[in-house]
This record gives structure tokens, sequence and C-alpha cells, in this order.
């Protein structure tokens, strides 16, 4: 809301409340949280400014935390397919199999140090 009685002060033992949104990023979601601190700055009658960080008591001012859901989860899709390198249909030794690899991050959070492991290709 704001100014309810429309003169442009917050007079005394009034309250203005404003309401706002923040889009949340994908940084916000690897650090598993958004940390945020609002400043309320008036100016009295005698021109002195008055400001204060917000808290989340009357009487404190510690940052708002919010906290936010890490779903980490990864999927590995194998396929493979035969390499008939001399054509005659049918599988010989030393022909080979090429196999491809799709590693997918299905979660909400950014996957570092990703490693493909296949032993019978030698780890």
């Amino acid at each position: 809301s704001g100014d309810t009685d429309g003169d442009g002060e917050l007079d005394v033992t009034e309250t203005w409340i404003y309401e706002a949104s923040y889009a949340i990023t994908q940084a916000d979601i690897d650090a598993g949280e958004v940390v945020n601190q609002a400043t309320a700055t008036g100016t009295a009658p005698d021109q002195t400014v008055v400001s204060d960080d917000s808290g989340t008591e009357i009487n404190n001012d510690d940052p708002t935390i919010i906290d936010l859901c890490q779903k980490p989860e990864i999927v590995i899709v194998k396929a493979g397919v035969f390499n008939d390198e001399n054509g005659d249909g049918c599988s010989d030794v030393d022909e080979t199999i090429t196999y491809t690899f799709t590693v997918t991050n299905q979660g909400n959070v950014s996957l570092s140090n990703i490693i493909v492991d296949d032993p019978l290709l030698g780890g």
C-alpha cells in the first residue's frame, strides 16, 4: 500500500506497507538461499535524515534469508553402434562399437566435476 492518507508523509504511528517480487536466479538456487536486506530512509522537518536496515524483528538488523530447495539429479543414457569395418555383415574380432554417452542435469542445481566411467572402455 503506502501513503494511506495521501499527504506524502509517514505520520507518527502510521505504517506503510510495500510489496515486491524477486525472480530467483540459478546462482540463488546453487547457493541454496537468498540473503537480502533493505534500507528505509526518511527526512525529518529539521532536515535530519534517518535510516534503518531491515531486520527479522523491529529490534535487529538481521538480513532476511529465504532457504531454497536444492534437488541435484544426473542421468546418463548410453547408446552403441556396431561398426562393420570389413562390410561382411557380421561381427569379427577387432571390429569396433562406437558408444555415445548423453549426460543430462535433470535437477535444479549446477553440477561440476562430471565423470563418465565405463569399465569396458578402460574407465
